[in-house]
Parts: C-alpha cells; sequence; structure tokens
C-alpha cells in the first residue's frame, strides 16, 4: 500500500539542483560498490533539458523529494522503433536517506497504473547486466528479461513489464 505521504510530480525547473544532487549521491554510490554505468558526472544542462521537455519526475515523501526518475515514449537507442504502445523507465534514484523504505516498490506500483492510463501495454527500462541487485530487483517487480545489448561500453539487460493488451 503507498505511503499516503508520498507523491509522485511531475518535475519543474525549481527541482532541477535536487535532482542533479539526488542523482550524484545515486552515481557516487553506485561507484563506492563498483558500478559505474554512470561514469561521468550529471550536468545541469542535461537535467534542466530534460525537466523543461516534461521527462522527469520527483518522488516526494513528506514534502522533501527523496528520488527521480524519467519517462518517455520512445527509446530507440536501446530498444529500437516501437509502435507507441511502451513507456520507457530511466536514470531512477532514491536518496540513501530514504533507502529502505520500499520507495522503489512504491514507485513502480504508480508507474503501472500510470502507463495503463495512457494506455501503453508496456513499461520498459534498461539495466547494466552486470549488476546482481538491480536485475533480481527488476525480476522480483514482475519484469521479464528481454534480451542483453552492448551500449556505450556497457552491457545492458533489457527488461519489459507487460501491462495486458492495449486499449
Amino acid at each position: 500500500m503507498p505511503d499516503k505521504n508520498l507523491q509522485i510530480t511531475l518535475a519543474t525547473l525549481p527541482d532541477a539542483a535536487a535532482i542533479r544532487d539526488t542523482l550524484e549521491q545515486a552515481r557516487a554510490w553506485m561507484a563506492s560498490l563498483g558500478e559505474n554505468h554512470w561514469p561521468v558526472p550529471f550536468q545541469p544542462e542535461w537535467i534542466e533539458s530534460k525537466v523543461s521537455a516534461g521527462e522527469f519526475w520527483v518522488v516526494r515523501l513528506d514534502g522533501q523529494i527523496a528520488g527521480e526518475f524519467r519517462l518517455i515514449h520512445y527509446d530507440p537507442d536501446f530498444w529500437g522503433e516501437d509502435d507507441g504502445d511502451c513507456l520507457y523507465f530511466h536514470t531512477f534514484s532514491i536518496r540513501r536517506e530514504f533507502a529502505g523504505l520500499k520507495l522503489g516498490s512504491q514507485v513502480l506500483d504508480w508507474l503501472k497504473g500510470y502507463a495503463v492510463s495512457l494506455g501503453k501495454r508496456y513499461i520498459r527500462l534498461d539495466t547494466p547486466a552486470e549488476n546482481p541487485i538491480l536485475n533480481v530487483y527488476y525480476k522480483k517487480a514482475g519484469f521479464s528479461g528481454v534480451t542483453q545489448m552492448s551500449l556505450r561500453g556497457i552491457e545492458w539487460t533489457l527488461y519489459q513489464f507487460e501491462l495486458g493488451a492495449k486499449a
């Protein structure tokens, strides 16, 4: 059951600095674990452009930004062309001080409902193939591995969650 104090909203430009801070915190934490799939710092201009494009969403708990993610409607770099029935989930992170609160599963539950409301049939994501924690996490969340591919020198596993027939 979602936390009643959890809010997921489309990010606005005033959220950009907190988004960057959250991403940089996650990048540093993953690097400390030997994961390097976000090898370069996130640039403020990139974040601001994605916020302006309506891609970034923020996860607030009790009014504080606890995490963020991006949603896009096509992802040809990883997935090639599709017929518009997919929603792509990217750049997801939860701030370390909110770890252990099961916010990830609450975000995924929200995402499933949101994707259905858009008439999507699939939610798709990618994660480094060599990251056992994330691969197990998304499998337990009901995502199915579709394929593996190499991009930007990293091996990725592509996952999707089937929501049902397109309306």
